[in-house]
């Protein structure tokens, strides 16, 4: 009989064993965001959760962003859009399109009307300064 109980607490400790093994793996695929690896496509939707450094909704002067998003697309256009309320109530969505290309985690973005600016990506998050009309650049986070 103790045979039998020391075998079958060793399969259970073998299917134990296995288990933690498969979970711990599954643990680390979902830690791995290869989203800024080089090379990775990196086209998507990323949608607007931070302005400097604010949960939206957030303030930025005059302006209070409501939400906005980062389109990019894997033949490397790219469109920007973001929603806010002015200083009268009045509710806007601002705008802006082009090209981008990547080096390594660092994205540079043309604007049709030929301005340049730079992202990072990290972690499934885009981080660019924008200058979405007040002579200043913002910074903006988004999130895929």
């Amino acid at each position: 009989m103790k045979t039998r109980i020391t075998a079958r607490v060793r399969h259970w400790l073998i299917a134990a064993l296995l288990l933690a093994a498969v979970a711990s793996s599954m643990a680390c695929a979902e830690l791995e965001d290869t989203t800024d690896s080089p090379g990775r496509d990196v086209s998507g939707s990323y949608n607007l959760k931070q302005v400097n450094g604010q949960d939206l909704p957030a303030g930025t002067g005059t302006r209070l962003v409501i939400d906005g998003n980062f389109d990019l697309t894997a033949d490397g256009a790219w469109s920007l859009r973001i929603s806010f309320r002015g200083n009268l109530g009045f509710s806007r969505v601002n705008g802006d399109d082009g090209m981008f290309s990547k080096q390594g985690n660092t994205l540079t973005f043309q604007t049709n009307s030929g301005d340049t600016f730079t992202g990072q990506l990290s972690g499934g998050r885009l981080t660019v300064r924008y200058d979405y009309g007040e002579g200043k650049p913002e910074q903006f986070v988004f999130a895929k």
